[in-house]
């Protein structure tokens, strides 16, 4: 019983965010999810890649170390659990998270901004270990 109360929980919080972001942003998606296991999802970002920042949820504390490379392009950050790649040439953003032993789910949102002081936010959820 609890597993499936925490599944309607856990599909509720995607539901309300999706619902609450609207459609995508220049394609690129409102949310990912990954499995508890960790993997690897690519992403297209087609603006510029150096206004990006990964949040803790629900802190909102900035989370990462970042480095970037102006002649190639690259930006990292790379957190506790999850890597983030943005390349401006391939115009993507490669996020890999790292297995998630523990039984709750884990959140950060990827902020990014454009130089009109638009933008978005990128939620990335990982499920908890069962």
């Amino acid at each position: 019983m609890k597993k499936v109360l925490n599944s309607i929980v856990f599909l509720f919080t995607l539901l309300l965010f999706a619902g609450c972001d609207g459609p995508d942003y220049q394609g690129a998606p409102r949310s990912v999810v990954f499995e508890a296991e960790g993997g690897t999802i690519v992403i297209p970002y087609v603006h510029s890649l150096w206004p990006l920042s990964l949040r803790d949820y629900p802190s909102g504390e900035n989370v990462g170390t970042s480095e970037k490379n102006i002649e190639t392009g690259i930006r990292t950050i790379s957190s506790e659990w999850l890597n983030l790649v943005a390349s401006y040439k391939a115009q993507t953003v490669t996020l890999t998270a790292k297995p998630n032993e523990s039984s709750k789910q884990r959140t950060l949102c990827l902020d990014f901004q454009e130089s009109n002081y638009s933008g978005g936010t990128v939620w990335i959820y990982q499920k908890g270990k069962k």
